[in-house]
């Protein structure tokens, strides 16, 4: 993100903020459609510390009175860090500081039925769309969640955090016909792409199907001119519920394809998640296997050749009953390091209160055996929205 885009971005978050009281209700929506504070506690340098990451969006748009939309990102991954609050009248030390922990995540602009027609035109620049991670069904079709658990920073504190297959992220249009069919949702992307630097563009193509127990999202996308050949990307999502407690959720796809760079073609391209399962009432056993690529967010991430295995057993329905606890195993396996292992059982309960989701767990490291890493602790708090 250029300069220029985070100073806009930092001036726009404090015109928000003094001007929210005084705003319209009809003009534009603020909301906070993230909120989270994590912390964990371990032993570090011979005692047992905490360590927290908070984190918060906020969200500016509107109707037909304003068209526009603003996401801003404010983030903090170690709040208990010893820091004085800089002096206000020494620009190098706050710009330091807004740069470290605020961001503008998005803005963009949309034209509603274009020329009569049942087509929406967007113009957009920063992080938009994420593929193939399953938030798109509750958003678009008010669906229930269907995504995996294992995601974000919670099950990915060091090294890559994974969310879905591919992010959107650059300057460009999105064209798409939200109610062209009930069922169905097609948008097309062509932008400048942040990944890449300025001067190499991508286009983007993301199908949606949503038919109650099945569910199906699937994007295919190029960027060029980066080589001669160019790179290519591809991922699916597929959803099915069998109605008798049987679920099955998948995510397989290539987060980046360069065929003059990875002229073999390998397991090592892809993002693989199989995740089978089984509820009966209020019981459920959730297996999860998770094969790392070599590729995310168009880097190399260090990790190709790892997976994870989850094995989740848990009592209780945060829909129905309002708490969830259990036991959540896992074996991490590293198949080009010589076959190392991590094995981990984690005990758990998850609450939700007053719109406010939480997660106490103790995470006990078995393997490799060393005392003063044997356990952590974890509370989560996010907001249900």
């Amino acid at each position: 993100m250029s300069g220029k885009l985070r100073d806009f971005g930092r001036f726009l978050l404090f015109t928000i903020l003094l001007a929210a009281p005084t705003l319209p209700s009809f003009a534009a929506d603020i909301r906070i459609p993230a909120l989270e504070l994590m912390t964990w506690g371990r032993m570090d340098d011979g005692g047992f510390g905490l360590f927290s990451r908070a984190y918060l969006e906020l969200l500016v748009e509107g109707g037909s009175k304003f068209g526009g939309r603003v996401e801003l990102m404010l983030e903090d991954e170690n709040l208990e860090d010893g820091r004085s609050l800089p002096d206000p009248y020494d620009p190098d030390e706050m710009e330091q500081v807004l740069q470290k922990y605020l961001l503008l995540k998005s803005v963009s602009f949309e034209i509603k039925r274009l020329f009569e027609t049942p087509i929406n035109l967007v113009y957009f620049s920063g992080t938009t769309d994420v593929f193939a991670s399953g938030d798109v069904f509750p958003r678009i079709f008010e669906s229930d969640p269907v995504a995996s658990l294992v995601r974000g920073y919670r099950y990915f504190p060091t090294g890559v955090i994974y969310d879905g297959i591919h992010t959107v992220r650059g300057t460009g249009f999105k064209i798409h016909a939200p109610g062209l069919a009930e069922r169905f949702n097609l948008a097309v992307y062509t932008y400048q792409d942040e990944y890449f630097g300025r001067g190499k563009y991508s286009s983007d193509i993301r199908a949606v199907y949503n038919s109650g127990d099945l569910k199906i999202e699937t994007f295919v996308g190029a960027t060029y001119p980066d080589t001669d050949m160019g790179i290519y990307r591809a991922g699916l999502l597929f959803f099915y519920s069998t109605g008798l407690g049987g679920e099955f959720f998948t995510q397989i796809g290539i987060p980046r394809w360069d065929p003059l760079v990875d002229d073999k073609f390998t397991t090592d391209l892809f993002y693989l998640l199989f995740e089978p399962r089984v509820r009966m009432d209020l019981f459920s056993i959730v297996l999860t296997f998770f094969w790392h690529p070599e590729y995310y967010n168009q880097v190399e991430t260090n990790e190709s050749g790892t997976l994870d295995l989850f094995i989740r057993f848990a009592y209780g329905d945060l829909g129905k009953t309002s708490y969830n606890l259990g036991v959540e195993n896992q074996l991490t396996l590293q198949t080009r390091a010589g076959d190392q292992m991590a094995f981990r059982v984690s005990p758990y309960l998850s609450l939700v209160t007053s719109g406010i989701a939480w997660d106490f767990r103790v995470n006990f490291k078995l393997h490799p055996y060393r005392m003063s890493e044997l356990f952590e602790t974890f509370i989560g708090i996010k907001t249900e929205l």
